[in-house]
């Protein structure tokens, strides 16, 4: 039986005020936190594509813990938290913040630039998603080269006044084969079924990764 421990996934999307700031007096001083608590950055765009719902932002991370652990103690750190006031404070509005917990990738390609779904959605039925739309959908995740690295019904809200009940993580290998696989007739009418049937307050957005090419997770 496998005793790996699951990673974990910090989301983030904000509406920054001035990237200049944000670069200069958040992003370079968190860097060092991160690399103390092992998180990778594999997302951080200045240009999300809202997919689904109002959000009308303009910065999305993700960063990658080792586990649900670390993660944790990173953002509950005594290091990281008047970087996290400064940023909530002054540098941004709007923000909600989620970890998820993932799952194993030891197999997933790590060349090019991926992108990536970030899926936050209430869903009246878990049970009736997951039958009616789940079981269809990953076979044609699959055919485009997609794979649920993150997926939770408890996903922990750290910040904003969220009350979904699902959230998750979908990876592509680059942003062609995302955008095609999200606009297919395959995916469709079943995008449709959740949007108008199975789930409310949703919200999609799809940002690009950090380039692989010469890291290793």
């Amino acid at each position: 039986m496998s005793t790996t421990t699951p990673p974990a996934y910090f989301i983030l999307q904000s509406k920054a005020k001035s990237f200049e700031a944000v670069m200069e007096r958040y992003v370079s001083p968190v860097s060092p936190i991160l690399e103390k608590y092992e998180g990778q950055v594999i997302v951080f765009s200045a240009a999300p594509q809202v997919l689904e719902g109002n959000w009308d932002g303009n910065w999305a991370v993700v960063v990658q813990f080792p586990s649900m652990e670390r993660a944790q103690a990173f953002y509950n750190s005594a290091e990281y938290h008047p970087l996290h006031d400064l940023r909530i404070n002054e540098l941004t509005e709007d923000s909600r913040a989620l970890l998820v917990e993932g799952m194993d990738t030891t197999d997933m390609s790590t060349a090019g630039t991926p992108a990536y779904f970030m899926v936050q959605v209430k869903a009246p039925s878990l049970d009736e998603l997951t039958q009616r739309y789940a079981v269809f959908v990953f076979p044609i995740l699959a055919q485009y080269e997609g794979q649920m690295i993150a997926g939770s019904a408890t996903p922990q809200v750290l910040e904003g006044d969220w009350d979904g009940n699902w959230a998750a993580i979908l990876r592509f290998p680059s942003m062609e084969r995302a955008q095609a696989w999200y606009h297919s007739t395959e995916y469709q009418p079943y995008r449709d079924l959740r949007i108008n049937e199975l789930t409310v307050d949703g919200r999609i957005v799809l940002a690009e990764g950090m380039d692989e090419g010469d890291s290793a997770h």
